[in-house]
C-alpha cells in the first residue's frame, strides 16, 4: 500500500517513465560541473574581451572573429559533453581551464 507521500507512479508511455536511474558519485558530479563552468569561465572572459574590443575607436575585427569562433566552440562543447564521459569532462576540466588563463593574460 503505497502512503500519502509516496511519489505518484509515472505513466510507460511517458518520457519520463521510461528514464533508467543514473548513479554517479559527488566526484563525478563536481568534476563535471567544474567542467561546465569552465567552459562558461572561456564565454565570460571572451565576451569582456569582445566588448572592450568593440569599444575601441578602431575594433580589431579579427580578434572579434577569433573570440567569436571561440564562443561558438564552447557552445557546442557544452552541447556535447555527457557526465558519463569522464575522459572528455576531464579534458575539458584541463583545456577550458588554461584557455581561460591564456584568455586572461590577453586582458592585461
Amino acid at each position: 500500500m503505497r502512503s500519502s507521500s509516496d511519489p505518484e507512479p509515472l505513466p510507460a508511455d511517458s518520457v519520463v517513465g521510461q528514464l533508467r536511474p543514473f548513479v554517479w558519485s559527488s566526484e563525478e558530479a563536481v568534476a563535471f560541473e567544474v567542467a561546465i563552468e569552465d567552459i562558461n569561465r572561456v564565454v565570460a572572459v571572451t565576451s569582456g574581451l569582445i566588448a572592450a574590443e568593440k569599444a575601441r575607436p578602431a575594433p580589431d575585427e579579427d580578434k572579434i572573429a577569433q573570440w567569436t569562433a571561440i564562443q561558438v566552440r564552447c557552445v557546442q562543447e557544452q552541447q556535447r559533453l555527457r557526465s558519463t564521459d569522464h575522459a572528455a569532462v576531464a579534458r575539458v576540466r584541463r583545456e577550458y581551464s588554461a584557455l581561460a588563463r591564456e584568455l586572461r593574460g590577453e586582458t592585461g
